[in-house]
């Protein structure tokens, strides 16, 4: 046992082929287990396995060369097996592959990257305390990499999705105006519109929105202001499409909405929340 989960195998005098064939009977013999779990389950299990080989003649310090070259290629398997496991949908699963990452390989290159995709994971989870204390643990952490806006963007975010309406503002307009070269700069300005106008302040809105037709070199940004722009122009006039009325009685119409991020189109004077907006949106949804 090399790690908690992690096992080596050693071979000596075999050939790379022989070990590559150990390698995938092992992989077969682990596969075609089953474990008997609770209410009666069957539980099956998989290994990844790699193959690393080390000449007679070599000298030690090949060998410590081989063994940390294997450290580094298991570390880089389990960051691509957590990332595959993101991708199916189990993101908290994912997000503890990723903190085994960090904490069995904590010196490796994928570490940055690692607690990166944890943060964003816990945050689609919406387990926003997490997600805020990981992201500010990774801006501490890497002041200089090319990931700090998106990462300060998530973190605006957060305070958006809690109705900290002037802070969420704040936070991305320190951001949209940091380096306006790059595109999570433009998304932060973006966001900004959508964070003045659930604070009703439709002309710092639009403001922003001109800003970004006119200065944005990211042409699909720029079709989606001119689109936001347009919509504005139509607030308080009533639009086509179903009209949904709140627990309190106020009719307004519910266009789209992505994740917690919402874009209102009201016919009255008045912001309505709904008392528990996710069961209100999945209510919508349904």
């Amino acid at each position: 046992r090399y790690g908690g989960e992690e096992f080596v195998v050693l071979l000596p005098a075999t050939p790379q082929q022989a070990g590559l064939e150990t390698a995938e009977r092992i992989r077969r013999i682990v596969a075609a287990q089953s474990v008997p779990g609770k209410s009666q389950e069957v539980v099956r299990v998989t290994v990844s396995i790699g193959v690393s080989m080390l000449d007679a003649s070599s000298a030690a310090s090949e060998a410590h060369a081989l063994v940390a070259d294997m450290v580094s290629r298991a570390a880089k398997a389990r960051y691509h097996l957590a990332e595959i496991t993101g991708w199916r949908g189990d993101l908290a699963g994912a997000v503890q592959m990723f903190d085994t990452l960090v904490a069995r390989h904590p010196s490796d290159s994928k570490v940055a990257m690692a607690r990166f995709q944890a943060a964003e994971f816990s945050l689609q989870l919406e387990r926003d305390a997490d997600a805020r204390k990981r992201f500010e643990e990774w801006v501490a952490s890497y002041p200089e990499d090319d990931r700090l806006p998106r990462a300060k963007l998530f973190l605006a975010l957060i305070l958006l999705y809690e109705r900290k309406f002037d802070d969420a503002a704040k936070a991305l307009e320190v951001l949209r105006r940091e380096s306006r070269d790059k595109t999570d700069t433009w998304a932060a300005a973006l966001q900004l519109v959508i964070c003045h106008h659930l604070a009703e302040k439709s002309t710092s809105a639009r403001a922003v929105l001109e800003d970004i037709i006119r200065e944005c070199p990211e042409r699909n940004i720029v079709d989606i202001a001119k689109r936001l722009l347009e919509e504005f122009l139509n607030l308080g006039q009533e639009m086509a499409g179903d009209k949904v009325t709140d627990e309190s009685g106020t009719v307004f119409h519910l266009p789209s909405h992505q994740g917690k991020v919402v874009v209102l189109y009201f016919f009255s004077p008045a912001m309505p929340f709904a008392a528990d907006e996710a069961r209100f949106l999945r209510r919508l949804d349904e």
